[in-house]
């Protein structure tokens, strides 16, 4: 949890970044409801890359609570790499 708190106050504060690249960080759901709160309040953040980390449906949607109010996101990339096995469906890289 200290590491989400330290991630959402060091972009909160920075208002230079435009490409935030934090892709095979194993940010959880935790992670995922502070990325949510920064894009929210951000105005200069232009690429989001959350790939391959642990953030799972219900992180995601918190995410995208934020996501919904930002004006100036142009590229999100979410790419997972992992299996989801439903019955006999099996969903990988999407």
């Amino acid at each position: 949890m200290l590491r989400v708190y330290v991630l959402y106050t060091r972009m909160k504060v920075n208002t230079t970044l435009v490409t935030v690249d934090l892709s095979y960080n194993g940010l959880s759901d935790d992670g995922s409801v502070a990325l949510g709160r920064y894009v929210r309040i951000n105005t200069k953040i232009r690429h989001l890359d959350v790939t391959n980390n642990r953030i799972s449906a219900t992180g995601a949607k918190v995410f995208s609570t934020g996501l919904k109010k930002n004006e100036t996101l142009d590229i999100l990339r979410v790419r997972v790499s992992f299996r989801i096995i439903l019955g006999r469906l099996i969903l990988t890289d999407f």
